[in-house]
């Protein structure tokens, strides 16, 4: 249990379906963010929840992920065209060509990007120093935070940063939408260069519901920009294998995606994609976390 989270956690009973013998136990938790949800297991998806076919996104639940109090999304495994087409205007070379991503296996992604109260946790279990210039609530994003930060707070709880094709299916999904909610830009559901929260910067994380993704992930663009685990190559989409690609075996720079608080609005659509250099910290720079099977 994380510092500076107040933890509630009950074990219920679910419902007998059709006379059947009752369903496994499942423990409830309170999120970070004050929500509850089953706590996360090892191997647990949709189904073994209950709540049907694992091939389904479910936008509307979540679980609790213990050792943070991350809430977790399931994204089905599927496949989408990643990328932007030379009819998209705004999309320089590095988002070219299209082509058709296969994601081969489910996944828990974080429904936020991982917040300062959550960070400061990390960095006092660990007696790291917390960015002091990440000084908005503790239900903001944390910002000012490295790729190698954020690797390692998310080894520290068996997390992984996403891949670059993860991120982007969760943000886009199946039909391969031009942002999280649609295809036609909306500059009331995210936080941007127009539209910025208290001091000219962030907003609390989830403020926007309406800018949901298909998998019910929020901010997917908007507030802070996110490091993926992949290294950056502009020319990489080229020559990418179609299943589970993961980025350049070597590289420079990683892969940053999202837009964020100080952006336009083309930098803000979901098939963005930017760089910097892993050790780089900046304020529009945070970070979510996955859970992959392993």
């Amino acid at each position: 249990m994380i510092e500076h989270t107040r933890w509630m956690a009950v074990v219920v009973v679910m419902m007998l379906l059709c006379g059947a013998a009752p369903a496994q136990q499942v423990q409830m938790l309170e999120s970070n963010l004050g929500n509850e949800g089953p706590a996360f297991e090892e191997g647990m998806t949709p189904s073994s929840l209950g709540w049907g076919a694992d091939d389904q996104a479910y936008p509307n639940r979540l679980v609790v992920y213990p050792q943070d109090g991350s809430e977790l999304v399931w994204v089905p495994a599927g496949e989408f065209m990643r990328g932007s087409t030379d009819d998209d205007e705004d999309a320089p070379r590095g988002e070219k060509p299209a082509r058709r991503v296969r994601i081969t296996q489910g996944f828990w992604l974080a429904k936020h990007a991982v917040t300062n109260a959550q960070y400061r946790a990390f960095c006092e279990a660990t007696r790291r120093e917390f960015p002091a210039r990440s000084h908005q609530g503790d239900d903001h994003p944390v910002v000012f935070v490295s790729w190698d930060d954020a690797v390692a707070y998310s080894e520290h709880y068996g997390l992984s940063l996403p891949t670059e094709a993860q991120w982007e299916y969760a943000a886009r999904g199946p039909e391969s939408l031009k942002y999280p909610w649609g295809n036609e830009w909306d500059g009331s559901k995210l936080c941007w260069g127009e539209n910025q929260g208290p001091d000219g910067r962030t907003f609390p994380v989830g403020s926007f519901p309406q800018g949901a993704s298909w998998v019910g992930a929020l901010d997917m663009v908007g507030n802070v920009s996110e490091w993926c685990a992949d290294w950056h190559h502009p020319n990489y989409y080229a020559r990418s294998q179609a299943d589970d690609p993961s980025g350049p075996s070597e590289g420079a720079i990683r892969v940053l995606r999202g837009g964020a608080w100080n952006r336009i609005a083309s930098n803000c659509r979901a098939a963005a994609r930017n760089g910097f250099t892993p050790d780089r910290t900046r304020d529009f720079l945070g970070f979510r976390v996955v859970r992959s099977f392993r």
